[in-house]
């Protein structure tokens, strides 16, 4: 009996889906953005990655300047001696005038 009546609410449904309106489409959008952020910003917050982005970037340059001034004095040891020019002209892009002191008495002296 119980199927009989399911089967007479199945055809009595309409073929037509009954779309939601646009302004329940921007509110469920928003929903689903704004619980999509709450969600990101608690785990973020619960495994402490802004953190950890901060002890990787002050690592980063701690560790940055100690491997090229180890690489630089691998390519002094180097025969080929137009290379150190080169770096040379590259940092004059890079870096400031107040630096580009320090990394020219650096380089005439392992030169």
């Amino acid at each position: 009996m119980a199927m009989k009546n399911e089967v007479k609410n199945l055809s009595q449904v309409s073929e037509k889906p009954v779309r939601p309106s646009a302004s329940q489409e921007d509110q469920s959008r928003f929903r689903t953005w704004w619980s999509l952020s709450k969600k990101i910003w608690r785990l973020s917050r619960q495994h402490d990655i802004l953190g950890r982005a901060a002890q990787l970037g002050f690592y980063f340059l701690l560790a940055l300047f100690p491997a090229l001034l180890g690489l630089t004095a691998l390519v002094g040891m180097l025969p080929i001696q137009s290379i150190l020019p080169r770096l040379l002209g590259y940092s004059y892009k890079v870096l400031p005038q107040e630096s580009l002191f320090l990394v020219e008495d650096y380089f005439r002296q392992i030169s």
